[in-house]
């Protein structure tokens, strides 16, 4: 599931439902970012933490939510 669209585009409306997850992102130079949050958001909330987080997010793709994405 895409999270965040090039060029820096939330493709996720707002909703209740919350988990941790675990994507693969791009920055604006093309570097691959791996990214994990253990903290429960929406996918709404979660993808505006990194576009104002100042990592120069472009593009984001889901791996996996909710337990299966915790490191252990």
């Amino acid at each position: 599931m895409r999270l965040i669209k090039k060029p820096g585009i939330n493709v996720w409306q707002q909703q209740d439902r919350e988990w941790s997850e675990a994507a693969i992102g791009e920055d604006k130079e093309g570097r691959i970012l791996l990214i994990f949050s253990r903290s429960s958001f929406s996918m709404y909330d979660f993808n505006k933490e990194l576009l104002q987080s100042g990592i120069g997010i472009v593009a984001a793709q889901h791996l996996e939510g909710g337990p299966e994405a915790q490191f252990t």
